[in-house]
């Protein structure tokens, strides 16, 4: 399925305020590769698990639904690069980036990922992916991005650079923002909404 136009969802928020949580559940039933560099539970569950470049592939070629990769352990960061490589090749899917800040820097996007990000949509590929700090991660992925959720954040340079999509008034409220609560961007502005 070629998407009309790239879908990238951004998620950002202190540790624990549910990010992973709201990600995973906008993902639904598609076909997704869950990047988990952090070994979390909540990724694997319902998922065939995947340690080896070997049975990534496997799983993409066979009728895997949700994979969770972990070939972080026996990869390294090349593990990063081999899994977009990997959904670049198999298309028509959900990449789901945990913590993407630990995978590339502001001023930095390794290719494959680069090329996920501005050209996936022509192989049917949607981005969401998550960090706690937005100042932290590419500048090619929020450059991109059709969405950005955000809970409470609290540093300086996140909350500026966050007032680009919500605009400086909505972003002061970053850091005071209750449990559960996040600001919401897309094309047709910004909201505050209680997610759970």
């Amino acid at each position: 399925m070629l998407l009309s136009r790239p879908s990238i969802e951004l998620y950002f928020g202190r540790g624990g305020t549910g990010k992973t949580c709201l990600a995973l559940s906008r993902i639904g039933p598609a076909r997704s590769i869950l990047f988990d560099i952090n070994e979390q539970e909540i990724l694997a569950r319902h998922a065939v698990v995947c340690t080896t470049a070997r049975e990534l592939v496997l799983a993409l070629q066979g009728n895997a639904r949700r994979i969770c990769w972990r070939g972080f352990g026996t990869l390294g960061p090349a593990a990063f690069e081999f899994g977009n490589k990997a959904a670049w090749a198999a298309g028509d899917l959900v990449v789901y980036w945990d913590e993407v800040d630990f995978m590339m820097e502001p001023s930095h996007c390794p290719p494959w990922a680069y090329r996920l990000i501005n050209a996936g949509r022509h192989h049917g590929v949607t981005i969401k992916a998550t960090a706690r700090r937005p100042a932290s991660v590419s500048r090619h992925l929020t450059a991109g991005a059709t969405a950005v959720y955000s809970y409470a954040v609290t540093g300086s340079r996140d909350v500026v650079y966050l007032a680009d999509f919500f605009g400086r008034d909505a972003a002061a409220a970053l850091p005071n923002l209750g449990r559960g609560q996040a600001l919401i961007w897309t094309e047709h502005g910004t909201t505050q909404k209680k997610i759970y």
